[in-house]
């Protein structure tokens, strides 16, 4: 059989995790397969629900206090379609983790809110600042545009980059209220790696 490059091997357009996919480098040809195609260099996502704080027991951000955590135990978790060797968060510790320094993700943060006191609370979520790199400025505030009492659904996107402190030691999110009391229930995070470092 006479030996032919890539370029003369034949196309295919439909791929099981074991295929065969060959590699130059260098002079040299090797073969990876399509699963660690996926992990080494694709995307992948996972979506993580809180199963503590619901309608009927809501978390109390009590106003004008030091932030704390917004609480996320995973409860409901998809990680099929990850594609990484290492989870997206750690429910355990409440910490998004990266693989790679460099990487970059795509995260929604979705939840529901109520305040008694819509006309004065507002709330602040955000990435820690623990590390070098200034990662509580992914942060936005909000306000209520419904009644008092009323739940609110808040959906939010943020984009981030993975540093050293990050992928050594993940990082969470924050929340802090001003004014008034706010809860919080129903808590879904959604997380996208859109780049992958492999340098």
């Amino acid at each position: 059989m006479a030996t032919k490059t890539i370029g003369q091997l034949p196309l295919i357009s439909t791929f099981s995790g074991d295929t065969l996919i060959p590699v130059q480098a260098s002079g040299v040809t090797y073969h990876t397969t399509f699963s660690d195609m996926n992990i080494n260099f694709g995307g992948g996502w996972a979506r993580y629900d809180d199963g503590q704080y619901t309608s009927g027991s809501p978390l109390t951000v009590t106003a004008d206090t030091a932030s704390i955590v917004l609480p996320n135990n995973g409860a409901t978790t998809i990680e099929t379609f990850m594609n990484s060797t290492k989870a997206f968060y750690d429910p355990t510790t409440q910490k998004i983790q990266m693989q790679n320094v460099g990487d970059v993700y795509s995260m929604v943060v979705v939840f529901k809110a109520q305040s008694s006191n819509v006309s004065q609370a507002h709330f602040d979520i955000s990435l820690s600042g623990i590390g070098p790199t200034p990662y509580d400025r992914v942060s936005n505030t909000f306000l209520f545009a419904k009644g008092n009492d009323t739940p609110q659904n808040f959906y939010l996107s943020f984009h981030f980059y993975g540093d050293e402190d990050f992928v050594t030691n993940g990082n969470q999110w924050t929340i802090t209220c001003t004014g008034a009391d706010v809860l919080i229930f129903d808590v879904i995070y959604f997380i996208q790696r859109t780049y992958r470092n492999l340098i």
